[in-house]
């Protein structure tokens, strides 16, 4: 077989497994893999979070984590509050679940509070955050 023959093969080939692949839903997708997360849920690494708020609308969430990307170690979250106002959150879910944030204003940007770990652990695989700005 000549080379053009073999070219000619493979490229039909690859055009049998894409149909094959389309068909079936999975185009050239591992195993595993899935789309089916809802489309109108936020998400971040480790999965998707629900969140309820209570005193401030809330514009922005940024999770840190640490170097194993395995534990988050602080938030940042943007809100509409003014000066003064005080913030907690407290995660639910999760393989381990025991993290206390403590969480100041940034001084800087009315609305800003950032959150670190004062004590415990939080894993990413949480399941909600709860925040409260009172």
């Amino acid at each position: 077989m000549n080379n053009i023959t073999r070219i000619k093969v493979a490229v039909a080939a690859c055009a049998v497994a894409s149909a094959i692949g389309l068909a079936a839903n999975g185009a050239f997708t591992a195993g595993g893999l899935t789309n089916s997360a809802p489309q109108d849920v936020a998400g971040f690494v480790g999965g998707h979070v629900d969140q309820s708020i209570d005193g401030a609308n809330v514009s922005a969430v940024t999770y840190t984590l640490d170097a194993t990307a395995s534990n988050i170690v602080g938030v940042d979250i943007t809100t509409d509050a003014p000066a003064g106002k005080a913030m907690t959150i407290a995660f639910t879910g999760g393989t381990t679940n025991t993290a206390v944030f403590a969480c100041v204003e940034d001084g800087t940007t009315d609305g800003l509070f950032a959150c670190t770990v004062s004590s415990g652990t939080q894993t990413v695989d949480t399941t909600s955050l709860n925040i409260q700005v009172r």
